[in-house]
């Protein structure tokens, strides 16, 4: 495996929306689907999460409607304190189908970012870093200082890693109340895309080691009209 150093450029289509704003809401496309565990006292998440890891093979994106489309992204993560905070810390894999008549061309690229709701500071794309649908990737996203976050992604499949470094804002610190492994859909329509199987779904805190069970929540994505776009669930 070879270790590079991260080389950043803003990311335009992920900062082009609120992380926040559909997070724990089930309708529209634009939403969150995967599984959530919140800080439950009594359990082994019962101190300020640490971090939080998956690995998962990157799935193939396609278009819902091959006769034209206006562009589709979709974004798949690991991340800190999204769904209880005004703040989330997160790094993962997104990918968006160009839009147009009979187009299919589809880029993936891997990216990061702790935005809150004070600052509202952008994604950046991590250009070096290159993935590939079937690609098996590692994430790592943590704060074991709570005013430092730290992104650590790996490719099996091509034998490269990187890290990338975030200090807090001003008055920001990670508050680690919750983790997530999520699906999010970011455009006004959500392409299809193969399953996906987040393995390894862990957290620690200062002291101890978790998973998504016995207190993770599925969330799903769904349609305007109520129907579910997503099926989340605890293997």
């Amino acid at each position: 495996t070879s270790f590079v150093r991260a080389e950043l450029e803003l990311d335009p289509v992920l900062s082009a929306r609120d992380p926040l704003a559909r997070r724990g809401e089930e309708f529209g496309p634009d939403g969150w689907g995967g599984v959530v565990r919140e800080r439950y006292y009594g359990s082994e998440f019962a101190d300020r999460a640490q971090s939080v890891m998956a690995s998962w093979v990157v799935p193939e994106v396609s278009e819902i409607d091959p006769a034209g489309h206006d562009d589709l992204t979709v974004a798949f993560w690991v991340g800190i304190d999204g769904a209880s905070e005004q703040q989330v810390l997160q790094a993962g894999v997104a990918a968006t189908v160009e839009g147009g008549w009979f187009s299919n061309d589809v880029s993936y690229w891997a990216w990061t970012e702790w935005y809150t709701g004070q600052y509202k500071d952008p994604a950046v794309r991590v250009t070096n870093f290159p993935v590939r649908p079937g690609d098996h990737v590692f994430f790592v996203v943590c704060a074991a200082e709570p005013d430092f976050g730290l992104a650590s992604m790996l490719n099996y499949t091509r034998g490269i890693a990187t890290t990338v470094g975030m200090p807090a804002r001003p008055g920001i610190t990670s508050q680690g109340g919750c983790v997530e492994w999520v699906v999010e859909g970011i455009s006004a329509d959500l392409p299809y895309f193969y399953p996906v199987l987040f393995n390894g779904c862990s957290g620690t805190t200062a002291t101890s080691v978790f998973d998504a069970e016995p207190h993770g929540s599925p969330t799903n994505i769904t349609g305007d009209s109520g129907k579910l776009l997503t099926r989340a669930y605890i293997g």
